[in-house]
């Protein structure tokens, strides 16, 4: 009966940490997926101002 429950408990253990690193994994992606999101605004923020500066100088 007790190896039976500890089988149980690693088994349930084992899908909770698993589970936990799918959703750590998951985060990670978003949190990344929005940094570059974030890049490329800010890159073309600047691109935009850099041409704005630049054409009535020229």
């Amino acid at each position: 009966m007790r190896s039976e429950l500890g089988q149980a408990l690693s088994f349930l253990l084992n899908v909770a940490l698993l589970g936990g690193m799918q959703v750590i994994r998951s985060v990670l992606d978003w949190m990344n997926f929005v940094r570059k999101q974030l890049e490329e605004q800010v890159f073309s923020g600047f691109l935009k101002v850099g041409t704005a500066i630049a054409i009535p100088s020229v």
